[in-house]
């Protein structure tokens, strides 16, 4: 009786964050990631795995468990359908979750505006690498020859914008889909394939000396705004010759904005959210988490919770014949 008197005077003293307290205090609290260990997307949840639970009051432990599959899909419908809805269970989510719900995905069985949305440590344009021995030095080389670049799945956002960018500026990109994501470097290495295209930050992350030793062309990149070190590297929607393909590309790289963000099943209670956001952001300002991503070599740029939610929901209003025109709805595994 003593114990739960003063359960409810903490709640009246110090609200809906007395609750959330007591959950976390000693618990271990599982960040799931959607893509396997050694990835960029694993290296992400990892370095925030480290940082997160001392800025949560009750200082959890949190482990990361990798569930692969799908890019990022597996992961996601996990989250949705079997997860517990009490705040123990957290998920890394591939930026392309909302875009595929948009392309009506067969796979897809969650609903992303309900994703409780924490936060992201960063987001980061999208690049076409391509092997400097494949004599590819611009995107108009592609025109003119075709090019094998290395895929995990036709809905993956790496597969898509090179298939964007055959549709609508003409290249001849021949997308080799089945690698896991940590598999295609390999692949370019032993020159099973020419190139792919990944995330900027994940590039500088886990491939640093391709980039030091000049290994790779970077020909163009997916985002609303160029990358502040791509100066020289051309948006693609700028490289679209008509109206209709820079905003079709325009859409596809709004996503980007989502970064690599965490999410909450549906059903957490809103104060265990409040509190996992606020922490969240702690931990982004917070000296030690900026020291060891500098030293990691990994771009921190904040995207709160609200602004992900905002970002999910204006992707999943995209108008039905946009996508259709895009040619890449009802992308399955």
């Amino acid at each position: 009786m003593c114990v739960r008197i003063a359960a409810v005077v903490a709640v009246i003293l110090c609200g809906p964050a007395a609750l959330a307290d007591d959950f976390y205090s000693g618990r271990q609290v599982t960040l799931l990631v959607g893509n396997n260990a050694g990835t960029a997307y694993d290296a992400s949840a990892r370095l925030v795995a480290r940082y997160l639970g001392a800025n949560i009051p009750g200082k959890p432990t949190i482990v990361v468990q990798n569930m692969p599959g799908a890019t990022g899909l597996a992961a996601a419908n996990y989250v949705w359908r079997v997860a517990p809805k009490d705040g123990s269970v957290i998920a890394n989510a591939h930026e392309s979750l909302p875009l595929r719900q948009v392309l009506r995905d067969p796979a897809v069985q969650y609903d992303a505006a309900q994703f409780q949305w924490i936060g992201s440590p960063e987001a980061s344009n999208q690049t076409i690498a391509v092997w400097r021995t494949a004599g590819i030095r611009t995107i108009d080389d592609v025109k003119t020859r075709e090019v094998l670049m290395g895929g995990t799945t036709a809905s993956a956002d790496s597969s898509i914008v090179l298939n964007l960018s055959n549709r609508f500026i003409g290249t001849r990109f021949k997308v080799i889909l089945g690698y896991q994501a940590n598999q295609i470097d390999l692949a370019i290495e032993r020159g099973e394939v020419q190139g792919r295209a990944v995330i900027w930050n994940g590039l500088k992350a886990t491939k640093a000396d391709w980039l030091r030793d000049d290994k790779v062309a970077l020909i163009a990149q997916l985002g609303l705004h160029p990358e502040p070190e791509l100066a020289d590297v051309p948006l693609l929607q700028d490289l679209a010759p008509t109206d209709q393909g820079k905003l079709i590309i325009q859409l596809f790289s709004a996503q980007l904005a989502l970064g690599r963000p965490l999410y909450a099943p549906v059903g957490v209670p809103a104060e265990r959210v409040a509190v996992l956001r606020t922490a969240f952001e702690r931990m982004i300002a917070s000296r030690e988490f900026r020291d060891e991503a500098a030293r990691i070599n990994y771009q921190v740029r904040l995207v709160t919770g609200p602004e992900v939610e905002d970002a999910v929901r204006r992707i999943l209003s995209t108008p039905v014949d946009l996508v259709e025109k895009a040619g890449l709805s009802r992308h399955g595994d």
